[in-house]
């Protein structure tokens, strides 16, 4: 109600300001030229500069005394209402009308078309504002348009007004209260928001929480798709803004692989998916048959897809008042193979960009070059990021004292739920590393014991996370290549493969595609060149060590190991030999009598 009142008020003040052939009386005296009130704008963030234009003054009588109407830089510039009764013409702007106004006392086009310059009766500033946000400036009888610009945010021009009360005081508007550019207000009757500070957020889901360090970090395993949120704070355009920039771009680094069909816009709770011919152009029209936005993937090559640029038409997200629909953008990435491990993480970096000033400059238009907004004229970026970390879990593989490396033993690494996540082969220092993981608790089983060993059937746990993840594995070479033919008949798939890109599950195969299950070609060997296997290191650095060695028993020491049990089996076996010896040498002597 009291935000109903303040509009109602300013469109009284414009009102009585621009009416064009009233003359003011006071009880005290007649209005004078050179009476002054100050004009006030709040809310401005600090550092915006303010320059104020003045574009009407008021005519005086014989001396200077006695308002008699009001002159204009121009005739026709804002819509004149005349009312039918009285005759009295009253001038009412539009918010179309101030804007190009503006841009004309800057000497710009309006709507991308020359228009001839304004020449303002006196120019106030520009006025640098401080931390109290506020602008005031001392002025006379008339109607005046201030321009505010600030690097990070957008303000429409805004209209000021110096007119006479009953009482013959000249004050701002008509109760001397300030204009408010945080807030919403009027332009005879269309809505205007006078500020907006455009910023982008980003957010991901899917893959494990890890909440071991006290603060939640995300992370996932190879093969785990992430679904991304982009939000944006949208910039305010005038609706003839020369300047409707309004662009996104994604860049996801090498351990993420880009999903393009699986952009979502989602407009007035409409969603929308793109079409497209290649995979790599995508149209995004709505049901209307508006097409909203145009995108197109990025390759980091080997047929990997890392991100996006979309363009978006501001236009069609934008009514006649002025007022525009926020998208919201999702889209998904799988984590590959060539994820990071460690406190480096795997980002994807979110750009927006967008005009500061709409009446600089002109649309960027993708089509006419490869560039980004980036370089254009007038364009501010915005920018959010969200990192996604992996684990890897290494163990030492050692004879049985627990101390001597052995290698070619061959190791199965499974999750909670008993699904096969990775196979490895310890190497000739005794190590095997895993894939990237996420957080989680996981097994390791012996499956293939080295030869001349027996096999360790104890089963080991290890927990993966945050701060267990203490050591760094120096200079790994990890080959671990993929496969959708089955290397042998007690092979166990580790994923599915569509479109080249290895997936953990089965759902989260995008629609359309098909699926094959995904084998391990080889058992995996990490490769450590000779300065160190583990070396401490912050947490968080990515790699958990088992905390302790896995012993195998060469099969000639089995005796010692269970001992006595397996002798007396052996010295019984042997007694039997000899008894059935000579009992057959025995029946053929008797026979031979």
């Amino acid at each position: 109600m009291k935000k109903m009142k303040k509009i109602v008020a300013m469109l009284l003040a414009l009102v009585m300001v621009f009416g064009m052939s009233v003359t003011a009386f006071a009880e005290n005296g007649k209005p004078e030229k050179k009476d002054e009130t100050t004009v006030s704008i709040t809310g401005i963030t600090e550092g915006a500069t303010v320059t104020l234009y003045q574009i009407a003054k008021g005519r005086y009588g014989t001396g200077d005394k006695e308002l008699i109407g009001y002159e204009w830089i121009e005739e026709g510039l804002f819509t004149v209402e005349t009312d039918e009764t009285t005759k009295v013409k009253t001038v009412k702007p539009t918010a179309n009308e101030i804007i190009a106004a503006g841009y004309r006392l800057q000497g710009k086009n309006v709507n991308g078309e020359a228009a001839e310059a304004l020449t303002p009766i006196d120019t106030y500033g520009p006025v640098t504002v401080g931390s109290d946000g506020v602008y005031t400036q001392k002025v006379h009888a008339g109607a005046y348009i201030a321009i505010i610009s600030h690097n990070d945010e957008i303000y429409n021009p805004v209209l000021l007004s110096a007119s006479y009360g009953s009482d013959g005081n000249l004050i701002a508007g008509t109760d001397g209260n300030p204009v408010d550019v945080a807030d919403g207000y009027l332009y005879g009757t269309t809505a205007v928001a006078k500020k907006t500070a455009p910023k982008v957020k980003k957010e991901v889901s899917g893959g494990k929480d890890d909440t071991s360090a006290g603060e939640s970090v995300k992370t996932a395993s190879v093969g785990d798709v992430l679904t991304y949120t982009v939000t944006p704070d949208m910039p305010s355009y005038p609706v003839n803004a020369n300047n409707k920039t309004f662009y996104i771009a994604d860049s996801m680094t090498n351990g993420l692989t880009f999903i393009p069909s699986s952009i979502v816009i989602t407009v007035d709770n409409e969603e929308i998916k793109g079409e497209s011919e290649d995979g790599v152009h995508y149209t995004f029209t709505a049901k209307n048959g508006t097409v909203l936005a145009k995108a197109k993937a990025e390759s980091r090559g080997e047929g990997k897809l890392n991100g996006f640029h979309l363009n978006f038409d501001y236009e069609k997200l934008q009514n006649a008042s002025g007022a525009v629909s926020q998208p919201v953008i999702t889209y998904k990435a799988v984590i590959n193979e060539d994820a990071v491990v460690g406190t480096a993480g795997n980002k994807n970096t979110v750009k927006m960009f967008y005009a500061k000033n709409p009446s600089e400059g002109s649309t960027f238009d993708p089509n006419n070059t490869d560039d980004t907004p980036e370089n254009a004229t007038g364009i501010e970026k915005k920018e959010d990021e969200k990192t996604v970390y992996t684990y890897q879990i290494s163990f030492l593989k050692t004879k049985e004292d627990d101390t001597t490396p052995l290698a070619g033993a061959v190791f199965g690494i499974y999750d909670k739920d008993g699904k096969l996540v990775d196979q490895v082969t310890t190497n000739d220092k005794g190590y095997a590393v895993s894939t990237n993981v996420a957080a989680g608790t996981y097994t390791i089983k012996e499956l293939v014991a080295p030869q001349g060993y027996s096999l360790n059937e104890k089963e080991y746990t290890v927990e993966a996370e945050w701060t267990s993840a203490t050591h760094t594995v120096s200079k790994t070479v990890t080959d671990r290549k993929y496969t959708t033919e089955n290397p042998s008949e007690d092979a166990v798939a580790v994923g599915w493969i569509a479109g080249g890109v290895f997936y953990a599950k089965e759902e989260d195969i995008p629609e359309g595609m098909t699926g094959k299950k995904a084998y391990l070609e080889s058992t995996n060997t990490t490769t450590v060149e000779e300065g160190g296997t583990v070396e401490n290191s912050e947490v968080g650095a990515g790699t958990v060590l088992l905390g302790e060695n896995i012993p195998n028993t060469t099969l000639s020491s089995l005796p010692s190991t269970g001992g006595i049990g397996t002798t007396i089996f052996t010295i019984a076996g042997c007694l039997i030999m000899i008894l059935a010896a000579g009992l057959f040498f025995a029946s053929r002597r008797k026979s031979a009598k």
